[in-house]
């Protein structure tokens, strides 16, 4: 006896269902592991600044991911590069203008505070891919905007690499409440009612 094309359809739909079921299985597996491996290889990194590749950037591009986080008991602001870095990148300063919530906390008659940082990169390795770091510490008073960038070769204030619009305050809390980051710099607007 021939078997039909419904005993046919109901023998191979569970077999089907269970090859689906097995390769899941195994992607995630696949995934877990790579996962866990990167996190070991930051764990036993020789650099406090490898755990960023686990946190959300402040803001992202093609050239620089931009964070905050805590280094050593203390509040940075932190240009990470991913590969080598250019002549450019390498020897020019970075501009970090920073816009206090409260005006008493202006250090001149503008409406901001520049606290520009010579280039101080430093490098680590991750399961080797090379990431390039450069830091300054954050003052301590609440900030609402950042505007940041880099200036160019000559030191003339010509500028290389700008993010073309401000960072706000309260967007960085935000991004700091999820990487777990304690930094009283940046305040939530409270949302209750």
């Amino acid at each position: 006896m021939e078997p039909s094309k419904k005993q046919l359809k109901y023998s191979i739909l569970p077999i089907i269902l269970v090859l689906l079921l097995f390769f899941q299985i195994r992607k995630r597996n696949e995934q877990i592991e790579q996962r866990n491996n990167k996190q070991e290889a930051i764990n036993s990194s020789n650099s406090v600044y490898a755990k960023l590749l686990n946190q959300r950037s402040i803001y992202r591009d093609s050239v620089y991911s931009i964070y905050i986080a805590v280094i050593n008991d203390s509040a940075e602001l932190i240009f990470l590069k991913r590969d080598t870095l250019n002549n450019i990148q390498r020897q020019s300063k970075f501009f970090v203008h920073l816009y206090p919530k409260d005006k008493k906390d202006l250090l001149g008659k503008t409406n901001l505070n520049a606290i520009d940082f010579k280039s101080n990169f430093s490098s680590f390795t991750i399961n080797g891919r090379l990431f390039n770091v450069a830091h300054t510490k954050l003052p301590d008073y609440d900030i609402e905007k950042l505007n940041l960038g880099q200036y160019g070769f000559n030191g003339n204030n010509d500028v290389n690499y700008k993010i073309s619009h401000l960072i706000d305050g309260e967007k960085v809390a935000t991004i700091l409440k999820e990487n777990k980051e304690t930094i009283e710099n940046f305040k939530e607007i409270d949302k209750s009612f």
